[in-house]
């Protein structure tokens, strides 16, 4: 079952439009959320892309998700601004959000925007990437519901909130950190119980506070370990990571978080009430563009180029391996596992869909 099935990017981002405009979404937001779940697959990020749909369609036809947000700026000046979301898909949410970043980064150099009532919003380097078009630095962060036991604590109070940044090179390719702050981001386990993989020890507890590795026991005890694991290992830095994360993402935008994420049954009343960060900087407040960017790549080839451990030819900086699995994936086809695929098949048939997606093996 992990044989490798490849798909065209376009169509697939069409179906995936096709798809939310079936389920009722404007168009516009429809396109808006194909983007965000497609690029994110473009890189290799199978957790934060289509697979989400598995997901996010049960939610939707159930209600849980207001297609039609009224989506508000409720507070802003020429730095900032908070959103209220509706209960909009998250990632239409987040789009209008750091656009909005992007304006008054434009317009004063540096701006903050935060977004509260929002759903899931994806992969959180895509958000901060928006920034490199502009040659900003993007900064970008979502909380999420508890699944991170903090270090001596023995059940899940903080979500494994991710942090994203992005920052433009010149020759060399950006540099685009995108991290959660547990462990193991709770997406690569559904990877791994799709793939019939186990997760190494140390990643996830168990219900008795064991070390998990089966991917269905985590799946159902949702208890990760911070980033770095236990305290002798740093997880206490993880777990301080994700704290701060969910003050900005969560306590800064007016969204649940710790005690006030809602109950399962709660969120699918009124929605998860997630909140989300972005940031934008003018790199040319600082320093002349061009400049930076030849200091970036002088930067980034300094860390490549750094003596390699034994049985290793290459390092690499963050973003690089997904930057390589684009332009293979542009020219040959996207990875998807045939799981996902069969889904995809079952969403056209259910929703009329053609499926066309498919590329045809060389």
């Amino acid at each position: 079952m992990n044989e490798e099935i490849r798909v065209d990017h376009d169509k697939l981002r069409q179906f995936v439009t096709w798809l939310f405009t079936r389920l009722g979404c404007p168009h516009g937001d429809a396109d808006a959320t194909s983007r965000a779940l497609v690029a994110s697959d473009l890189l290799g990020v199978e957790s934060h892309g289509v697979p989400l749909l598995a997901g996010y369609v049960p939610r939707i036809e159930r209600g849980a998700v207001n297609l039609t947000p009224n989506i508000r700026t409720v507070k802003e000046t020429p730095v900032m601004a908070v959103i209220d979301g509706d209960n909009g898909l998250g990632q239409v949410v987040g789009t209008r959000a750091m656009e909005l970043c992007l304006k008054k980064t434009k317009e004063s150099g540096m701006a903050m925007v935060v977004a509260r009532n929002s759903n899931h919003y994806g992969m959180a380097g895509y958000y901060a990437r928006m920034a490199l078009p502009h040659d900003f630095i993007g900064m970008s962060s979502t909380n999420a519901t508890p699944t991170i036991v903090p270090t001596f604590g023995k059940a899940p109070a903080v979500g494994n909130n991710p942090i994203a940044i992005a920052i433009p090179a010149g020759e060399e390719p950006p540099f685009s950190l995108d991290m959660a702050t547990s462990t193991v981001a709770m997406g690569k386990v559904s990877i791994a119980l799709r793939k019939e993989e186990q997760l190494k020890p140390g990643w996830a507890y168990n219900e008795n506070l064991g070390f998990a590795s089966d991917p269905a026991a985590i799946l159902k005890s949702r208890m990760l370990t911070p980033l770095g694991g236990l305290r002798d290992t740093g997880g206490q830095k993880g777990y301080g990571l994700a704290v701060a994360m969910e003050v900005f993402c969560g306590l800064l935008s007016g969204a649940s978080f710790g005690s006030r994420h809602l109950t399962p049954e709660q969120r699918e009343r009124s929605g998860p009430n997630l909140g989300h960060f972005f940031m934008a900087v003018d790199v040319s407040l600082f320093q002349p563009l061009e400049e930076f960017k030849a200091w970036m790549d002088e930067f980034l080839r300094y860390l490549k180029a750094t003596p390699k451990a034994p049985g290793h030819d290459r390092i690499y900086t963050a973003g690089e391996i997904e930057h390589e699995k684009q332009k293979d994936y542009l020219q040959n086809g996207i990875v998807l596992h045939p799981k996902v695929v069969d889904n995809l098949r079952s969403l056209a048939d259910k929703y009329d869909i053609p499926f066309e997606i498919l590329r045809e093996k060389a």
